[in-house]
């Protein structure tokens, strides 16, 4: 039997494990930065009254994502599910829902700086 493109299951585009190779940080001007989850070395998750913030630790960078009802982005990102989070406008996140109202970068200075 000859299969079609449609008898195929669907594939993500980066890999058959369905593990992205790479997580970009897209901003609300539309500007992008990628990191590879290969060099994510920690990954953690804190709750503080009605902020959420996600901080991820690449060695040479450190991403903070802050948000509400963000907890479900976090699973995604540890299990290196997620391709992309999108920082958005208070306005743009609906009660009950999750969403990144805020995105940091912080490289460390070197010492020829």
């Amino acid at each position: 039997m000859n299969d079609t493109a449609q008898d195929k299951p669907s594939e993500k585009r980066h890999n058959r494990t369905g593990r992205s190779p790479m997580l970009s940080m897209i901003f609300k001007n539309r500007q992008q930065i990628s990191f590879a989850y290969a060099y994510l070395l920690e990954a953690n998750y804190t709750e503080h009254e009605k902020d959420e913030w996600i901080m991820l630790n690449f060695g040479f960078a450190t991403v903070q994502l802050g948000g509400r009802g963000i907890e479900g982005i976090y699973r995604d990102i540890v299990l290196h599910h997620a391709d992309e989070v999108n920082e958005v406008d208070l306005a743009d996140v609906s009660p009950n829902r999750e969403g990144i109202l805020k995105i940091i970068v912080e490289r460390p200075k070197s010492e020829t700086d």
